[in-house]
């Protein structure tokens, strides 16, 4: 017991050794580093996960059939998550998501209609979470927002639509997510009319009577179909922040873990060069 106690002694007496013992506790620091915090990091970030549909929560619920009333009002909440970058500005917009399948969802801001956009400014919160307690949603396309019947996206009783939900409806490549899809019923299509008034008026004059204007007006009521939907501009507002990205979406997610195993290595091969020269000297 005496000669194992001292050739442990022995074995991290001299500077040299203490070193490689400090080289060895690195090691193993970095190791739990790269293979412990880095992976939960990263599977914590994919909780919500942009471009999910599990995270918003509407308020009130749809009714019968998952539809709801045109201009109905709801309450939009993102829970606690690492997706979205706090302090950033987010955008709530319709789009159209035919059949409500994850298949279709709008992949860009074409199948979206940019006169939807939330019209306060919705900032993430410190832990990622956000809520808007006033957003409007409207049967497309909408006479209050004086769209024409033939305009894009189509949201109604037979053509489901979504909110997206995220930094920027413009770039879908940053984070994002999608609410359930939902239909919209109570609207009207809208219609394009012009009235066009003429007036004609006759005079008769005979030698024996006073000449006396006739007057008589017709008022044609034409309806215009057809026509091309105009293209609205989409609101401004400040560009979005890119934030830096994530340890574990970086190289050193892999360096830090791989530096960890090599120290871990050469400390504890020198450690046994040092424990075999010790039993050789005995």
């Amino acid at each position: 017991m005496t000669g194992t106690f001292s050739l442990v002694r022995n074995l991290f007496s001299d500077d040299r050794v203490r070193n490689r013992r400090l080289a060895l506790a690195a090691g193993v620091a970095l190791g739990v580093l790269g293979y412990l915090v880095i992976p939960a990091q990263a599977a914590f970030a994919d909780a919500c996960g942009s471009g999910s549909q599990s995270c918003a929560t509407i308020t009130p619920a749809p009714g019968s059939g998952n539809t709801y009333a045109d201009q109905t009002v709801v309450k939009i909440a993102v829970p606690a998550n690492t997706d979205f970058t706090p302090g950033q500005t987010i955008v709530i917009i319709e789009c159209a998501d035919p059949g409500g399948t994850v298949a279709n969802l709008p992949i860009d801001d074409t199948s979206c209609d940019g006169l939807t956009v939330n019209g306060d400014t919705l900032y993430v919160r410190e832990d990622g979470d956000f809520t808007e307690n006033s957003y409007t949603l409207f049967q497309l396309p909408s006479t209050t927002l004086k769209e024409p019947s033939d305009s894009q996206p189509v949201c109604n009783a037979t053509n489901a639509c979504v909110l997206f939900i995220g930094q920027d409806y413009t770039q879908f490549t940053l984070p994002h997510v999608f609410s359930q899809p939902f239909y919209m019923t109570g609207g009207t299509s809208s219609t394009t009319t012009s009235t066009t008034t003429s007036t004609s008026t006759t005079s008769t004059t005979t030698s024996t009577s006073t000449t006396l204007p006739t007057t008589s007006t017709s008022t044609t009521t034409t309806t215009i179909a057809g026509s091309p939907p105009p293209k609205y501009p989409p609101p401004k507002y400040p560009p979005p922040k890119y934030p830096p990205p994530r340890l574990s979406e970086t190289p050193w997610a892999f360096i830090i873990p791989a530096v960890g195993v090599v120290m871990l290595a050469i400390g504890w091969l020198s450690l046994g060069r040092r424990a075999r020269r010790l039993r050789a000297a005995r």
